[in-house]
């Protein structure tokens, strides 16, 4: 069981005045969620700086999807590397292997997830949009 805050937005107050919790399903798309949009480091190469991720001290977490924004989209490269980070979290399952869809879209990237749930071993789908 985890916090429940979806990337974004502000915490949830439960009903009793806690901070609300969310588990199973829930927790597994909003795990994959943050662990795409956030930025892990890149090498320096030549005349270009290393950037630092924002998990200073785990510098391979996430995907960086925000910072290709804007950038010329490798969308096959984009694709692999989703799918190598959504199978490092626990909820989902290995096999079979997720089916991860990107495109272009005017100002960002539209992706659709489809995996399947290693907690409920049902099918799942998550769509976002990032600008």
């Amino acid at each position: 069981m985890d916090i429940n805050h979806s990337w974004g937005a502000d915490l949830i107050v439960g009903p009793t005045g806690d901070l609300s919790l969310v588990d199973g399903d829930s927790e597994t798309k909003q795990r994959i969620l943050r662990r795409l949009l956030t930025n892990n480091a890149t090498p320096g190469t030549g005349n270009v700086e290393a950037v630092i991720g924002d998990y200073r001290f785990q510098q391979d977490y996430g995907a960086g999807i925000p910072r290709r924004i804007g950038t010329n989209l490798n969308v096959d490269a984009t694709k692999t590397q989703i799918t190598a980070q959504m199978l490092q979290e626990l909820g989902v399952a290995q096999t079979p292997e997720p089916t991860v869809f990107v495109r272009r879209i005017a100002g960002g990237v539209q992706c659709t997830l489809s995996y399947t749930s290693a907690i409920t071993n049902t099918p799942q789908i998550l769509d976002f949009t990032v600008s």
